[in-house]
């Protein structure tokens, strides 16, 4: 699969285009074709390295351990998958107290299954809200994969009133 990777924190100029194993779904998982996704604020202050106060991370692994170096002082790291398929790499209790920081993960997979009267009255009204046109998702520009740091350049000097999206 495509992917853009961050081997080193910078500016736009280091992410790299690379071909990486397509992920081999477990046991009641599947595999989901990216066509489309978002640039965030998320992406670019992990990319510069700054301390986050929130990370957001459906990767794991070896993406994830980097994550908890990210956080400032009382900073949450909230895991919700594990696409990569890589082993689990998380401090211990004795490591998040010293950096007052905290840990949080749920699944997108086994929430539904767990308590579906939390995520389907949610997911309607999103949906409906969205259908109707009270919600507008705009999307400012579409790049190609290719051109990923282009669209870290825009996003960083706030030139979106809507998404940036990267053609996969």
């Amino acid at each position: 699969m495509r992917a853009v990777v961050v081997s080193e924190y910078g500016g736009p100029e280091v992410l790299r285009l690379a071909d990486l194993p397509e992920p081999e779904p477990g046991p009641g998982e599947v595999t989901i074709t990216v066509q489309f996704a978002g640039v965030n604020f998320t992406d670019v202050r992990n990319r510069i390295g700054d301390a986050l106060g929130v990370v957001l991370d459906p990767v794991g692994g070896h993406v994830r351990a980097r994550s908890f170096e990210l956080l400032a002082p009382f900073g949450r790291l909230v895991t919700y998958s594990n696409i990569s398929r890589e082993p689990e790499v998380v401090p211990g209790a004795t490591w998040t107290r010293a950096r007052c920081v905290g840990y949080l993960g749920f699944s997108g997979g086994q929430l539904p299954l767990r308590a579906p009267g939390l995520v389907r009255p949610s997911l309607l009204e999103a949906a409906a809200l969205i259908s109707s046109g009270v919600i507008e998702v705009r999307v400012t520009s579409v790049f190609p994969l290719e051109q990923a740091s282009e669209a870290h350049r825009m996003f960083e000097r706030r030139a979106a009133v809507g998404k940036f999206i990267l053609a996969v």
